[in-house]
């Protein structure tokens, strides 16, 4: 692949995906059953918006409201480089009081560039499709990332060569972030499933077993509600009667949510988004894992830290030069 033209991503660009979250109700089962959540956004939306604040930390666009003192326009937007994240948005779509705390966390990110166009910010993003991108996007553990988000790239007239090099630096990137993020969910599993055998004294026997049962349960996987178990026809005919139910009795189970599980849940989202961070979705720039550099300091923006997102980066970044 001798430097194909793709398209690059720009930041008006339109997201559409699924995502696999926790969702209460229907309750209660602990843990809170998974569900296909219907996400629809854009690229960088939320750094246009500066959706509560939050969401220039995840940006590589350079933008304006992304504090780069430079902007580079491309097509109808400003371009974005390689790990860019759309960022915490309420693009969700299901019946689930837990979405104030996903759309905190949430996140879209592109991979892909072209390694011979250089912005500021890092190699231009385009879309690996050619005229539409695969994002890496946000689910719960045990689930890791996974691209299941779809950037539409077709409008934009701007183009950059894509080569064999490039797609592989965007595969051995999104594994690395699939990985990071996968290993921040584990720890915060422990965590959540200590605390939540903790308080279940209903279930009987020692603190340590109940311990251990909470924990494990973390690491359950949800396998059998998946496209892959059953079959797509199987999936969304199931998953959109549940959507129309728990729509239905929202707001009279919501009244009866065990107060552990909202708060075993909100301790994990909350460890996993501002105590350690993740290389997927909004990280505050001091957590160990997730920080890394944020905005243009020339703009306004802070500056760089050395977080373990922000060091695999930059290993993935000098592969295949």
């Amino acid at each position: 692949m001798p430097g194909v033209p793709m398209h690059c991503l720009n930041t008006i660009q339109p997201i559409v995906g699924c995502d696999a979250h926790k969702a209460i109700p229907p309750p209660p089962p602990a843990p809170p059953p998974f569900t296909p959540h219907v996400v629809v956004w854009g690229e960088g939306w939320s750094q246009k918006m500066n959706f509560l604040g939050m969401a220039v930390a995840t940006s590589k666009a350079t933008s304006p409201e992304s504090l780069q003192a430079k902007p580079v326009a491309c097509g109808w937007g400003y371009a974005v480089a390689r790990t860019h994240d759309a960022g915490p948005h309420p693009g969700h779509i299901w019946p689930n009081v837990l979405l104030p705390v996903i759309m905190l966390g949430a996140g879209s990110k592109s991979e892909f560039a072209s390694g011979t166009v250089k912005l500021k910010t890092g190699d231009m993003a385009v879309a690996v499709l050619y005229a539409a991108n695969l994002n890496l996007d946000c689910f719960d553990f045990p689930l890791p990332p996974a691209p299941s988000g779809t950037v539409i790239a077709a409008a934009n007239p701007v183009f950059a060569g894509f080569t064999w090099a490039d797609l592989a630096r965007g595969l051995v990137g999104m594994v690395v972030d699939m990985a990071i993020t996968w290993m921040v969910g584990a720890v915060c599993a422990v965590a959540t499933g200590a605390l939540s055998g903790l308080l279940n004294r209903a279930a009987g026997g020692s603190v340590l077993s109940r311990m251990g049962q909470g924990i494990a349960s973390n690491f359950a996987g949800p396998w059998s509600n998946s496209i892959f178990a059953e079959g797509a026809p199987n999936f969304f005919a199931r998953n959109g009667q549940l959507f129309l139910d728990s729509a239905g009795a929202f707001f009279q189970a919501a009244k009866n949510i065990p107060a552990r599980d909202l708060l075993t849940t909100a301790v994990g989202y909350g460890l996993g988004t501002w105590g350690l961070g993740t290389p997927v979705g909004y990280s505050p720039v001091y957590t160990p894992v997730g920080g890394g550099a944020k905005g243009d300091p020339a703009a306004g923006g802070p500056k760089s830290y050395n977080s373990v997102s922000a060091t695999a980066t930059d290993w993935v970044n000098g592969l295949f030069r």
